[in-house]
């Protein structure tokens, strides 16, 4: 995210996410504000072929994104 701050460009949110996992992605509805950013949930599951992911879901208040939801999603084998 950014904002403009005295005619500059100023980073104000990063969000960073393992994208490695099958499901990992981001979605944004700009219709309703709700950002979806799916990513490799860290546990003790080999890096390559993750057990599940972690989906995160954000709403956008007008100022910042604020957490709606987090849930964990289990990966089937079948996915790799």
């Amino acid at each position: 995210m950014f904002d403009l701050r005295g005619g500059r460009l100023v980073e104000t949110e990063q969000i960073t996410y393992d994208h490695q996992a099958p499901g990992a992605g981001v979605s944004f509805s700009s219709t309703t504000g709700v950002l979806v950013v799916t990513g490799q949930l860290e546990d003790k599951s080999p890096h390559c072929c993750p057990d599940a992911v972690v989906v995160i879901t954000l709403k956008w208040d007008g100022t910042l994104f604020q957490v709606s939801n987090v849930k964990k999603q289990t990966i089937n084998a079948e996915s790799y």
